[in-house]
């Protein structure tokens, strides 16, 4: 009798415990989902398609094009929704933000297959969202990099 109650016990230990386990793949699956698992908008700004039928060189375009601003108002929105909170801001720490936050925020705005429309929208999501993060940013061929701003007290 006592060895059924053990059994009962351990089978329902273990029921728990696959039931936690499946809840927590569940959470790190809506964190970082995969490029076919996820579903992103591609923000195409107004002004771009009248450049379809301009009368302008490609070189003329090209230069045009770089001086505009890539960032739709979806895309706005999105990256102003994943700043970090007042809350999640370590005051005692050099107003850092919380490194975790920021690995799960940028995950989110920049997951593997994300397409933007151009480099240049890739470029100013990037200078906006991690501006926000106190992340300093450096373009190296076609990647981008970036790290903790340090500040330093001369």
């Amino acid at each position: 009798m006592e060895s059924e109650s053990m059994d009962g016990e351990t089978m329902e230990q273990e029921t728990m415990a696959q039931e936690t386990m499946v809840e927590e793949t569940r959470d790190d699956e809506s964190i970082a989902q995969g490029p076919f698992e996820s579903i992103f908008n591609i923000f195409i700004p107004e002004f771009l398609p009248e450049y379809s039928l301009s009368s302008l060189t490609l070189d003329e375009q090209n230069t045009q094009l770089l001086q505009k601003d890539w960032l739709t108002t979806g895309l706005l929105e999105e990256i102003k929704a994943l700043f970090p909170s007042s809350l999640k801001i370590k005051a005692n720490d050099d107003n850092k933000g919380d490194p975790i936050v920021f690995q799960h925020k940028i995950a989110k705005l920049f997951p593997p297959g994300r397409i933007f429309t151009s480099f240049k929208q890739l470029d100013q999501a990037t200078d906006m969202f991690l501006g926000a993060w106190a992340v300093k940013k450096t373009t190296h061929s076609k990647s981008i990099q970036c790290k903790p701003i340090k500040k330093t007290i001369a």
